[in-house]
């Protein structure tokens, strides 16, 4: 038919994207990774140290305000767009 392929697929030398069987592999040699890890530092009495990260400051953006003021201007746009439609 018309809708059908007219050329055969075309294949890359290289792999394109992460086989499936690798994903379950990976994740499973992490958590041992992790787990092995976690074994030696309690043999050793310590424990991870992971610092945890400060939050950063609260922004202008972060807040509410900015959000209305971009819907504010959103309905003023729309209505300087109908207004200027309807002078044309």
């Amino acid at each position: 038919g018309h809708w059908e392929g007219q050329r055969a697929t075309v294949r890359s030398l290289f792999a394109t994207s992460v086989p499936t069987w690798a994903a379950p592999r990976a994740a499973a040699a992490e958590a041992e990774s992790v787990a092995r890890m976690r074994r030696r530092q309690k043999a050793r009495g310590t424990r991870p140290t992971v610092a945890e990260p400060e939050p950063e400051p609260a922004t202008f953006l972060d807040s509410g305000w900015a959000a209305v003021l971009v819907g504010v201007g959103a309905i003023i746009f729309l209505a300087v767009a109908i207004v200027a439609g309807k002078l044309v």
